[in-house]
């Protein structure tokens, strides 16, 4: 039988994460002030923006998920706990490719971060089921789904930097905005299932 961590306990490794977030966001703030403040360079504003839109998102939903699924004194609990850390330093990559953004005309490593995030996210989802014996502890499909299209918009880019980059560069806008843009749609596709469910 499965024995739940002591609470305690269980907080801590929250907290761990917490502690690795809030570190995240405090440098990426101090790393980018010219452009919060000053509005330097508006398109390396909008991304950090998406950026960040992203991070607290999961962050939320994170204590949510944790509050229903904690972690478990197990072998998959523990690498549920590693993959979710994993996560975190997905972000750190996440938040310093905007400065990419910056010093040359492309966003090659800001799309291409995106669709590693929900692969993460997919491997967290399926430790949570096995952890519970529960398949409606994560809609991996729809994790599946969202995964697919955000590797397609990052394969987009790709395809259209490698062969004419001059083109690319016009479309920078675009795929500035639309993987964050993605992830709300799966933010709010995400808690609309759970809020049926539980009428």
């Amino acid at each position: 039988m499965t024995l739940g961590l002591p609470a305690t306990l269980s907080d801590r490794l929250v907290q761990l994460i917490d502690i690795v977030f809030a570190v995240v966001i405090a440098e990426s703030l101090a790393r980018y002030s010219d452009e919060i403040v000053g509005l330097s360079s508006p398109r390396t504003l909008v991304a950090l923006l998406g950026v960040y839109v992203v991070t607290v998102s999961s962050w939320w939903f994170y204590y949510v998920s944790m509050k229903k699924y904690p972690y478990t004194e197990t072998r998959i609990g523990t690498a549920r706990f590693a993959v979710d850390l994993f996560t975190v330093v997905l972000y750190v990559y996440l938040l310093y490719s905007v400065a990419q953004i910056e010093s040359s005309d492309n966003v090659v490593r800001y799309v291409s971060g995106f669709p590693f995030v929900f692969v993460a996210y997919i491997a967290s989802g399926i430790l949570r089921r096995w952890e519970y014996k529960k398949p409606g502890a994560s809609r991996v499909g729809l994790l599946l789904t969202f995964a697919v299209l955000l590797g397609a918009c990052a394969s987009a880019y790709h395809f259209l930097y490698s062969g004419r980059p001059s083109e690319a560069a016009a479309w920078n806008w675009l795929f500035i905005v639309l993987p964050p843009l993605l992830v709300i749609a799966f933010r709010v596709s995400r808690r609309r299932f759970y809020e049926e469910r539980t009428q």
